[in-house]
């Protein structure tokens, strides 16, 4: 903020990556900290591991992790998440599939759960046309706050 210093915040972020074959693994570690300690539900420290197998034409992921938080008595301290998720890919097509749940940190007893489909034409090795679907329960713990989209658009890696 203005009235900080420009160092007064500091980040660590630690991670390993096992590639053997159609089988890869990772796992991530971080922390933050900040000159005379966190500020209310700021974020603490995170872990997360993966896992990724690829059996052409499908590849199938799992991550799970947990983010903390400095929590008050309202919010929660460890926030737990998950994602399962696959391509199937053929050609210039591609399909995927996300399934997410994410604790709410605003919230002692809400959960996110969302789920993703799109579709992806690939017109060149760094061009794609994108059509995608995503339902996002943002918070159970409340009435009302789901966001459904509906999206398309075009993907180019410079």
């Amino acid at each position: 903020t203005a009235t900080e210093a420009e160092d007064a915040a500091e980040s660590l972020d630690l991670g390993f990556d096992y590639d053997a074959g159609p089988l890869r693994a990772a796992v991530g570690w971080g922390r933050d900290k900040r000159d005379g300690g966190l500020k209310a539900n700021e974020f603490d420290n995170k872990w997360q591991a993966g896992l990724n197998y690829n059996f052409k034409p499908f590849d199938i992921y799992y991550v799970l992790g947990s983010c903390r938080y400095l929590n008050t008595t309202t919010t929660r301290r460890a926030v737990k998440y998950s994602v399962l998720g696959g391509t199937y890919s053929q050609g210039v097509h591609k399909v995927v599939v996300n399934l997410m749940k994410r604790d709410v940190q605003s919230s002692l007893t809400g959960v996110r759960n969302r789920y993703q489909v799109s579709y992806q034409h690939l017109l060149s090795r760094r061009t794609q046309l994108q059509f995608f679907y995503d339902n996002d329960g943002i918070d159970s713990s409340k009435t009302n706050v789901r966001v459904k989209a509906l999206g398309m658009g075009v993907r180019h890696n410079f």
